[in-house]
Formats: structure tokens, C-alpha cells, sequence
């Protein structure tokens, strides 16, 4: 079953942080990306 974890924060809130902790601690396999990686996606 696929899992799904929002991280919302202000800047410099530890978003990223806790998100890389959690992959690291985590035994199952967890990808993260920012809202900056589908903006930069869109067309110009």
C-alpha cells in the first residue's frame, strides 16, 4: 500500500530535514520532492 507524507511548513522549518530522516530511518523506500520540482517542470 502506497503512503503519502505532506510535509507544511514556513521557510527554514525543517521540512527537508525531516524528510531525509525519514528515508534514512525508514526500512521501505521513500522518495521526496518539493513543489520547486513540478513548477520547474511546467512550460514556459
Amino acid at each position: 500500500m502506497s503512503q503519502i507524507i505532506f510535509l507544511n511548513g514556513c521557510s527554514s522549518a525543517g521540512k527537508t530535514s525531516l524528510a531525509k530522516s525519514i528515508q534514512h530511518l525508514s526500512s521501505d523506500l521513500w522518495v521526496s520532492f518539493g513543489v520547486d520540482t513540478f513548477i520547474n517542470l511546467l512550460p514556459l
